[in-house]
């Protein structure tokens, strides 16, 4: 009978005890960050690392907790802003090292607003900015610590005025990364 019990109850109860192991707590991934438009130091487009799809690009529509990442504390004011038909450029360099550029372009004055996530949505960090013109913003990834090498993440953007918050959005995928080349970050 015991031998019965440890044939039979025992790797019943290990194979338990092994599935229902102490969760890590690590929340899931929510978003998959993989398709990369590569840029150079001048913000030539010089190739794409994964799969291409629609990143930095307007899109029609993003999931309610997505939208919420632009709901952050900004005191850009929207007074005199308009709908209109601004532009965002791909980031350079893309990966990054230390310091990236994002061009930007209204030809009537909005609201701009950069939200820089990982792929659980947890915020690094996040931007609003009032543009008329162009502009271009520079973002320093230079500390390791927030942002470590070979990792990636996704940048919401999106463009407001007056009675119009978020008329245009999207997003793109960037790495960080200290390689010399290309080869060296994916």
């Amino acid at each position: 009978m015991k031998k019965l019990f440890l044939l039979f109850v025992v790797p019943i109860l290990a194979f338990f005890f092994y599935t229902c192991k102490k969760s890590d707590n690590t929340p899931p991934r929510l978003i998959n960050i993989q398709g990369f438009r590569l840029t150079d130091y001048n913000g030539n487009i010089i190739g794409q690392a994964g799969p291409a799809d629609s990143d930095w690009t307007f899109m029609s529509r993003l999931s309610q907790t997505e939208m919420k990442l632009f709901d952050f504390g900004d005191t850009v004011s929207l007074d005199n802003t308009a709908v209109t038909t601004p532009n965002i450029g791909v980031p350079y360099p893309n990966p990054v090292a230390t310091q990236q550029m994002y061009y930007l372009s209204s030809p009537y004055p909005v609201v701009a607003k950069l939200v820089f996530v990982d792929d659980k949505l947890g915020i690094y960090m996040s931007k609003a900015v009032r543009i008329s013109g162009t502009m271009t913003l520079k973002f320093d990834f230079s500390n390791r610590a927030p942002f470590p090498n070979r990792t990636s993440l996704r940048v919401y953007y999106s463009f407001s005025a007056k009675n119009n918050p978020n008329f245009l959005f999207g997003y793109g995928d960037i790495r960080i990364c200290d390689g010399t080349s290309v080869s060296d970050c994916f």
